[in-house]
């Protein structure tokens, strides 16, 4: 997956420093994958869904965040 920009990551994580080990963990796995399809997407995050378009939505942290790349 390539994540154009980390700056609304870091954005979010100022605000929210809570969620700095979990949006980075997120971060390093989305950053090395390279998924052929979503069935190999959903292997490395459960909890991700395919919303349309080629578009995914990721619950992160057991649901607390969600992240829309």
């Amino acid at each position: 997956m390539v994540v154009i920009s980390y700056s609304k990551i870091r954005d979010f994580i100022t605000k929210h420093p809570q969620s700095t080990d979990i949006m980075n963990n997120w971060y390093r796995i989305a950053e090395k994958s390279d998924w052929a399809n979503f069935h190999e997407m959903k292997n490395d995050f459960g909890s991700v869904d395919a919303v349309g378009n080629d578009r995914y939505v990721f619950d992160i942290g057991g649901n607390r965040y969600r992240l829309l790349p």
